[in-house]
This record gives structure tokens, C-alpha cells and sequence, in this order.
């Protein structure tokens, strides 16, 4: 909606958004006006915003807002109140950064984090129940990585199709890291049931090329 406000109006973002909105040549999304590279302080009267880039934890760009003042954080994609992230980690660039993201939030003085989805505002508690979620399918797919044996696969499907084999490989891998995750979870967040089988695939092939 960045298209809605005044000609004049001034749009602040990490030079990397202004990068790709650039290459995009969206009407619909103007080009940054101010950019910058890790930190940005804007003052309006007595308010004041604290803006801070610590990489692609969910895409090149992707900011962290705070108003010390209220003791409001903001940061978009990165932990989802009350539910576990869309699939594969919300759809993110960088899988370890977006898992380092929680501790990364942790550091700053809040009382209140805007996620920017579904239901409700979060709290600390919020940001750590998404960790400690995060942490058990990092243990659930690396105990899966260790104990299937991509050879006892291709001996029960064939060498045929290699592909079959990897597919089937991860497939098992990715399965018993949801068989331990989920009844530890599922009345705990919300949608645990749809996502957690993309999560575990995309944190067990992390761990096995990152």
C-alpha cells in the first residue's frame, strides 16, 4: 500500500529493498527515498523509531522496528503470536538466519511484538515458545539425518530412479522429525498440523548442505 501516500512522501528502508524494488519498477511500490546500511534512527517531535538491519533472516531487506518509548518492537515474518510460521520457515531466504532470529529479537526491551500476522500482537513469552518450538525440530531432523540410511532406502525402492531415492530419503528423514515434533506441539501453537512437515524438510536439508 506504499503507492497510497503523497508524491512528497519520504520512504526510509535498508538499501537492499531499495535495491529490488528498483529492479522491479512497481508504481505500486515506490522506490526507497532514504536507504541505509545497518542502523537508522528517525525523530518526529518527541517520538522516536530505532530501525536495524542484521541480514536476511527472512529476506535481504527485512528490518527490525523499535519505539523505545512504548517498548514496541517490530519485526515482519520472524515470529508468527500463537502459531507456527507459514511453510518452510515463512517462506525464508536464509534457513539459519531465520532461526538465529528469535535470539536476535530477545536483546531488545519490549513489552509488546508486532509480527505482522494473523491474530494478535506477541510477547516475550511469544518469541521464546517459537524458539523452543524451533529448537526441537532442529533436534527431531538432525536425529533423523543421523539414523536413515540413504543406502537401506535405495536398497528397498531401487537404483533406478535417483531421484526416487533422494525423494524418498528425505521423505523419511522429514516424516519421523514430524512424528516427534508434533504431538509435543500440536496444543501448543496454532497450525502445527499443516506447516511442521515443510519446516522439518527445510531444516533437515539445511543441516544437510548449510
Amino acid at each position: 500500500a506504499a503507492s497510497i501516500f503523497p508524491d512528497d512522501a519520504v520512504y526510509i528502508a535498508h538499501k537492499d529493498t531499495a535495491d529490488i524494488l528498483a529492479k522491479r519498477n512497481d508504481p505500486n511500490r515506490p522506490v526507497p527515498t532514504v536507504t541505509f546500511d545497518d542502523k537508522y534512527t528517525l525523530e518526529v517531535g518527541n517520538q522516536k523509531l530505532e530501525l536495524a538491519y542484521y541480514g536476511p533472516m527472512h529476506e535481504p531487506g527485512n528490518i527490525f522496528i523499535y519505539a523505545p518509548k512504548q517498548k514496541v518492537l517490530m519485526a515482519v515474518d520472524l515470529v508468527f503470536p500463537g502459531w507456527t510460521p507459514f511453510k518452510d520457515l515463512a517462506m525464508a531466504y536464509d534457513t539459519t538466519a531465520f532461526l538465529e532470529a528469535p535470539d536476535k529479537i530477545l536483546e531488545y526491551d519490549f513489552k509488546t511484538f508486532v509480527g505482522g500476522h494473523l491474530t494478535r500482537l506477541g510477547t516475550v513469552d511469544d518469541v521464546k515458545i517459537q524458539k523452543e518450538y524451533f529448537q526441537d525440530i532442529q533436534e527431531s531432523a538432525a536425529k533423523a539425518n543421523h539414523n536413515v540410511s540413504f543406502m537401506k532406502i535405495g536398497q528397498e525402492v531401487g537404483f533406478e530412479n535417483l531421484w526416487l531415492v533422494f525423494q524418498t530419503y528425505a521423505d523419511t528423514i522429514t516424516q519421523q522429525c514430524v512424528d516427534e515434533v508434533v504431538p509435543k506441539w500440536i496444543d501448543r501453537l496454532g497450525g502445527v498440523d499443516l506447516f511442521t512437515y515443510d519446516h522439518c524438510w527445510k531444516i533437515s536439508e539445511s543441516q544437510r548442505i548449510d
